[in-house]
């Protein structure tokens, strides 16, 4: 009789721990799928991709409002090199390059949501929603994406993996992307660093080829220090609606760098930039490097050289230093 009680707690016990530990794996009732209309792309060129969450499970589900949000979802890239194409970036080419393209929304610079705080659609069983992204190529290879969805109604398992391959036109071979920054004073063009800070450079390129700069200003200037620009208010304040992570590297602040401006919270970097007028080596580590100057430093220091007023600090130019554009384009660098 004892013998059959303990057979039977032991059995008890089997059968209870397992209920706990079924219990405990993640429901997974909600599937993310990546697509795109291509699977060829130019160098600086908008990648499209569509994301197609479903709801796989039996019940009603809440989810997180589909967007490039910290809370919401997430781009894992990853380039790799292609053997067929040469590149002109050939510090690190051989590397793969893997990050997470993510925002901050709205920016760190004000309180930061929680994730109970994004907006949420209900999902009934077997419906789906869809949305599109674009972000631009800035490397060429092999790019690898992966969604990550973070949803508040449940674990979302990553999506598939879309490959697109980013190539150049023979007529393009040994050309690599820049920013063309055409400002009242001349032009100022600028090299990327996509190895050392993929998601600035993705950033800057993005806002670039959106027009986001275009008619903007110079509003910061310091003499023998640098000059910042990109401030959609035009007075040093405002960002593009989100924020990104910081991407400190081993580059420095030299004549010529370009870095990105934050305020206090190293992720509080969004779309003002500045362009060191001599090096600064007090910024290193500091502020994320993803560029710099290969011609029109001249302008650079034209600019820095102007007389400024009281306001701002003491930095704000007396003659407007307008921005007309910014353009990305492919170019051969020496």
């Amino acid at each position: 009789m004892g013998r059959i009680l303990l057979i039977s707690i032991v059995l008890l016990v089997i059968v209870w721990s397992y209920g706990i530990a079924k219990d405990d794996q993640p429901i997974v009732p909600l599937k993310s799928t990546l697509s795109t209309p291509k699977s060829k792309y130019l160098l600086g060129d908008w990648i499209e991709i569509n994301l197609k969450i479903q709801n796989t499970g039996r019940e009603r589900v809440k989810v997180a409002k589909p967007m490039i949000d910290f809370y919401s979802v997430s781009l894992k890239m990853e380039y790799v090199k292609n053997e067929k194409q040469e590149s002109p970036i050939t510090d690190t080419i051989d590397i793969p390059m893997v990050f997470t393209y993510a925002v901050f929304t709205p920016s760190v610079m004000e309180d930061r949501p929680e994730a109970t705080t994004i907006g949420k659609i209900a999902l009934e069983p077997g419906r789906d929603i869809s949305v599109s992204f674009k972000v631009p190529a800035i490397r060429i290879g092999e790019l690898k994406i992966t969604a990550l969805k973070n949803s508040a109604g449940g674990y979302v398992e990553p999506s598939n993996t879309l490959t697109v391959n980013i190539a150049l036109e023979e007529k393009d071979k040994g050309k690599e992307l820049v920013a063309v920054i055409d400002t009242n004073q001349g032009k100022i063009i600028t090299r990327f660093y996509p190895n050392d800070a993929p998601n600035h450079v993705l950033n800057f390129v993005k806002l670039a080829k959106q027009g986001f700069y275009t008619k903007q200003i110079f509003h910061r200037v310091i003499k023998g220090f640098m000059i910042q620009g990109g401030s959609p208010k035009r007075d040093g304040s405002g960002d593009a609606g989100y924020t990104i992570k910081a991407e400190f590297s081993e580059k420095k602040h030299l004549e010529g760098t370009l870095a990105m401006a934050r305020g206090p919270n190293v992720d509080s970097a969004s779309c003002q930039f500045y362009i060191c007028l001599e090096p600064q080596s007090g910024l290193d580590g500091q502020y994320t490097v993803f560029g710099e100057v290969i011609k029109g430093m001249d302008v650079v220091k034209k600019i820095g050289a102007v007389k400024t007023t009281g306001s701002v600090g003491g930095d704000r130019p007396l003659t407007e230093m307008l921005i007309n554009k910014i353009t990305i384009e492919l170019m051969k660098v020496k």
